[in-house]
């Protein structure tokens, strides 16, 4: 069975580059365009990995970090970002994610980390979280 992906980034260019050509036998790719709408796929508990835009509208990467882990949820997530800032990569990693990359990026790097991220964490992952059916006022 296939891991889930989440891939969620307002660049339509990635979004593409992550659906056309990370899907193989072992991942399937759920794309979003917003933090809200990542939020939401997350809360669902089908997500194996995901790989957030660390500047995304309505929501940013750090919110929805704050609020999975505020739920429960122990997916792991990457975090892409176009700030090369220092100040940035220590706001991201203070959050607890696996993984870090700064844009420009290639779709073939994300899918090894994801890969080996998954390998690494071998529990399965499962919440039943209490913030299924909260309402979300963003």
């Amino acid at each position: 069975m296939p891991y889930e992906i989440l891939f969620a980034d307002d660049n339509y260019f990635y979004r593409y580059m992550a659906s056309r050509y990370f899907p193989d036998v072992n991942f399937r790719v759920i794309t979003v365009s917003n933090g809200y709408d990542a939020l939401v796929v997350l809360l669902r508990g089908t997500i194996d990995l995901a790989v957030l835009d660390f500047q995304l509208s309505e929501l940013t990467a750090e919110k929805i970090i704050v609020e999975m882990r505020n739920c429960g949820i122990s997916v792991p997530v990457i975090v892409v970002t176009g700030d090369e800032s220092i100040e940035t990569e220590r706001r991201v990693r203070g959050i607890g994610v696996d993984y870090y990359f700064v844009k420009p990026l290639r779709i073939e790097d994300i899918k090894s980390v994801s890969y080996h991220i998954l390998q690494r964490k071998k529990e399965f992952i499962y919440f039943d979280t209490p913030c299924r059916g909260k309402k979300y006022d963003f």
